[in-house]
């Protein structure tokens, strides 16, 4: 079991991509310098004794996909950007001065928590609205395949390449086709 503190030349190992310090006797401050750690995707920090403020440094760590900081003695706002907006509440749990989403507010209960991180991801669990996703991905398209037109327009020679590149295609696949139905009708008839 380890005790102490974390070293804060921990933040500079960038090939860590899992650290897993949990289930010890770790006190004091999480040290700012494991915002560094630009590749890691799992932290558990957990059941330890940590004190003070979670740092906001650890917001910028944009591939966490996994994040346990519970059973600890952490204080202050949870930070609201981020990595952080996706975490579950039980992720921060049994932190007596941690406050912010998606823990519930002092005296309330979880169901409270949840309805309040439902509201910010929208009425199907996801970050984004469904027809606005939709419409932005059709604008995109017509965007591109307005691009495309252009592009073949103006430029003689990349037109000639792609209606070259478009009859080949189109020769392809109708000659095998062709010949495959060939070669499949009698199996048909023979089966049927």
């Amino acid at each position: 079991m380890l005790s102490g503190s974390i070293p804060k030349e921990l933040g500079v190992m960038f090939y860590l991509y899992v650290l897993n310090l949990g289930h010890n006797n770790l006190s004091g401050p999480i040290p700012q310098e494991l915002g560094a750690l630009k590749n890691v995707d799992i932290l558990d920090l957990s059941s330890n004794r940590f004190k003070r403020i979670t740092p906001q440094s650890l917001a910028r760590l944009a591939f966490l996909i996994e994040i346990d900081l519970s059973d600890n003695n952490l204080s202050g706002t949870i930070p609201q950007w981020g990595q952080f907006l996706t975490f579950p509440a039980h992720s921060f749990l049994n932190n007596s001065g941690l406050r912010g989403i998606p823990l519930p507010h002092c005296g309330e209960n979880s169901d409270y928590s949840q309805n309040r991180q439902a509201s910010l991801l929208g009425e199907d669990g996801g970050f984004i609205d469904k027809k606005v996703f939709y419409a932005s991905f059709m604008v995109s398209y017509v965007i591109e395949l307005f691009g495309i037109v252009v592009v073949l327009y103006i430029n003689l020679y990349w037109r000639r390449a792609w209606f070259r590149f478009s009859l080949v295609t189109i020769l392809f696949w109708t000659t095998f086709l062709c010949r495959t139905l060939k070669w499949v009708s009698p199996l048909v008839t023979i089966l049927f």
